[in-house]
Formats: structure tokens, sequence, C-alpha cells
């Protein structure tokens, strides 16, 4: 048996494409991806009498496919998920590196497990519907890979660009796919970044915080080419601009799960190109 997971936005649009499937829907958004939307769905699969060796189906963006893939960790112990990202955001970033969970009212993605999916598959046909604003916040990742890399994603065609920056993070991934080594580069602006989603109560979407934390590291740091970064940045109408009192940033980016053993690291760019690990304490 399959079970398409989805929200009702993604699904009123293509759930369709999945008749005689039976199907959980819960409201779409940030906000949903809680202990409560994850237990509902846990009842569901209970109910249904899902089988640990039947599939889910993450249908969506990012909070569907890390729900999903933690509700397929979690049941039964374990069973498969095939993840079918619907947005740009899920398809360069959170499909790719088996990183799935939850929120917490104190902080981002806090309850969760590595677990990847047995399949992703790639179908741009879903990125007709993706509105503007959805877009743009994807770009943050883009540019996140451009510093990491120095390559010029940005003004690539679309599905080369997509491609590549998938290419990318499984190679990092394949490194370290436990997040101990070289793969927390790829949190490179989201300490700052999750710290201010938090405190806007989910309103910023994920790459519109990543854009702040990114313009704000990257100030930190004293990146050559921040003015490039910048630019960049405005030019998908990302923000880039801190509006909450650092005291609160900095007592959201302690309850952080990148914390430590108390000890905060810190993922600085240097330049397009060139990005330094930094712990707490270091000189």
């Amino acid at each position: 048996m399959k079970i398409v997971v989805s929200d009702d936005k993604v699904y009123g649009i293509y759930g369709k494409d999945f008749p005689g499937l039976k199907a959980f829907v819960f409201e779409n958004g940030e906000k949903s991806k809680n202990l409560k939307t994850y237990q509902d769905l846990m009842h569901f699969l209970a109910e249904e009498k899902v089988e640990k060796t039947d599939t889910l189906i993450a249908l969506g963006g990012g909070v569907v496919g890390d729900l999903t893939g933690f509700a397929a960790a979690t049941f039964k112990r374990g069973m498969k998920y095939i993840s079918i990202p619907t947005t740009l955001m899920a398809m360069i970033d959170s499909s790719i590196g088996g990183k799935t969970g939850v929120n917490l009212d104190e902080g981002k993605n806090l309850v969760g497990a590595i677990y990847p999916a047995e399949e992703v598959i790639l179908d741009f046909k879903y990125l007709k519907t993706l509105d503007k604003r959805q877009f743009n916040s994807a770009m943050a990742e883009v540019i996140k890979y451009q510093v990491i890399t120095g390559e010029n994603l940005v003004d690539m065609p679309l599905e080369d660009m997509v491609r590549r920056c998938i290419k990318i993070k499984e190679d990092i991934v394949k490194e370290d796919p436990l997040d101990q080594g070289k793969r927390m580069i790829l949190n490179l602006g989201h300490t700052v970044g999750h710290a201010v989603e938090k405190l806007s109560g989910y309103t910023l979407l994920h790459g519109e915080a990543v854009a702040i934390g990114l313009a704000e590291i990257a100030r930190y740091s004293k990146m050559e080419g921040l003015d490039q970064l910048i630019s960049l940045l405005k030019r998908y109408d990302l923000p880039t601009e801190l509006t909450y009192p650092r005291d609160k940033v900095m007592e959201a980016i302690r309850e952080d799960k990148k914390i430590r053993n108390g000890v905060l690291t810190l993922v600085l760019p240097k330049a397009f190109g060139k990005v330094e690990v930094k712990h707490e304490g270091d000189n």
C-alpha cells in the first residue's frame, strides 16, 4: 500500500495525479510542522493499518518532506518513503540528505532523524504553479551554494541550476552523512536564519530568514565580496537586514540544535568559494 502525505495547497492542485491512494492532508505552512501534526499522522497510519512494508509518498515542499520522512523513520520503527518535491526549495535542499523532523515552540527542527528517502522524484512541472515569493525564497539557498563553491549558479538555466545544486549537496552529504564535519558548511546562514524564522512566528519563509542570516554572518566575518552578496540577495527581493533585537536573536540561537557541548558552531564566509567552520572560543 502507498499513502500520500501532502498539504492542502499542494494536494488541491496535484492530488488528482494519485487516484485511488489514501491521503493524509494537513494545513499548508511551517506552523504545521509540529508534534501535533506528527501525532495526527501517526494515528492516521495506525487506523489505516499501514504495514512496515508499505510506502509513504511525500508530495509537497520542505514541510511535507520533513514531516513525512520523520513519520517514516519512526512508524513501526522504520518504513520506506518516496519524496516528490514540489517546490524549488525542496528540490535543491530539503529532499536531499535525509534530514527529517518537526519544530518545537523552543526552536526549529529540534525533534527528528536522519532518514533518507528511498527515492527522490524530480519533476519540473511542479514549479509551474510555484509563486514568486516561494521561488525567491529558494534562491537564498542557491546563493548559499554559490558562496560555498564560488560557482555562478544563479545565472544558469533553471533545470541546470537545480541539478547542479543537488549534486553539490549530494557530494557534501556523502562525505559527511551524519553532519559531524564538512556537512556543517551547508548550515551557512542558518544559525541566525533559524533564529529569526522562529522569532517571526514563521511568517518569514525559510529562505527569507536564511537570506538575513547570510547577510549578517557575511558582515560579521568581513566577507570579501559582501556587496556582491547583498546585491544578489536583493536581486530576488530577499531581506538582508536584522529587524529583531540582537539579544532575542542570541537567545534563540542558544536553543538551536547546532549548539554542541555548550559550544556554538559558526560557518563563516570569507569570500565566494571560501568558507570556514569556527567553534566558539576558537582563535
